[in-house]
Formats: structure tokens, C-alpha cells, sequence
């Protein structure tokens, strides 16, 4: 097995200490089981946006401290900066989107859709991922199996 140094707060740490036989064991556990949970919630949450939505609240999220607290990982905290940045920014404009309609899509994210797609999102800014290739991986489908939304390049 491999082995990385993480940094994690005293809440955490008194969590893995309080909760398992070892600090490492726990963050083992939580490390692993977190890719797990992720695929699974991502798979999820495909299908529900169209890719200029997603592009949309990755437009939104750029540079924001929000994504390194998971307490603030909330559907109403997404909808609230999505709707700021529609009133200030008229991101709905820009990405050519309905802001009622994403709004409402927003809000039937549970907290751990909400987390997850949040950290999709802050994996696209620490990459160097091409946006119209990136949103395709969570990108609502038509019956004719054409993305909606923004243009797919192949």
C-alpha cells in the first residue's frame, strides 16, 4: 500500500483518534471509502445539469475559498453564489441558461451531491482540463443522445 502525508484539523484528528485504533487507520479507511462515495454520488448527479449549467457553476466557483471548507458544501450555499453571480454577473446570459430552472435543479442536491459536485468543480481548477470535454463527464443527454447545452467537441 502506498503512503501520503495529509493535513487534517483538530476535529478530525480527534474524530480518527476517538474512533479508531490508530489516526492512520481511520484516515486510511476515510481515504479509500471516499473514492468509493464519489463515484457512486457523481453517477448520481449525471444527467441532472446540461453541460452549459455545469459550466455555469464552475464559471461560478472559479478561485472561491468556499470549496476548502465542506461544511459550506451546501445546495443552498451553490444556490445562493449561483444566484449572486446571475444577479451581478448575469451569468445566466453568459451561459446561455434558464436561472429559474437551475435553480431549481440546485436545490434537489442532498448535502452530499452538493459536496461532491463542489469537488468536481475545484477538480477542474486544479487541473488543466478543457471545459467543454470536463462538463461532458456529469452533461445531461437528449433521447437522441446529443449533449445539451453548450457544443461537445469529440
Amino acid at each position: 500500500m502506498k503512503s501520503i502525508t495529509i493535513r487534517i484539523d483538530d476535529k478530525t484528528f480527534d474524530f480518527f483518534q476517538n474512533n479508531y485504533k490508530t489516526q492512520t487507520s481511520g484516515a486510511t479507511r476515510a481515504a479509500i471509502g471516499w473514492g468509493a462515495l464519489q463515484k457512486k454520488t457523481l453517477a448520481s448527479i449525471k444527467g441532472i445539469f446540461s453541460a452549459a449549467q455545469l459550466s455555469a457553476l464552475i464559471d461560478v466557483f472559479n478561485a472561491s475559498l468556499i470549496l476548502q471548507t465542506p461544511e459550506l458544501c451546501t445546495s443552498n450555499v451553490i444556490l445562493t453564489e449561483f444566484e449572486d453571480a446571475c444577479k451581478l454577473n448575469s451569468l445566466q446570459i453568459t451561459w446561455e441558461i434558464k436561472e429559474k430552472e437551475t435553480c431549481e435543479l440546485i436545490k434537489q442536491l442532498s448535502f452530499v451531491q452538493s459536496l461532491f459536485l463542489l469537488n468536481w468543480i475545484d477538480r477542474f481548477w486544479q487541473t488543466k482540463n478543457k471545459l467543454e470535454k470536463y462538463v461532458k463527464e456529469l452533461a445531461r443527454v437528449n433521447e437522441d443522445g446529443k449533449k445539451l447545452g453548450i457544443e461537445i467537441e469529440k
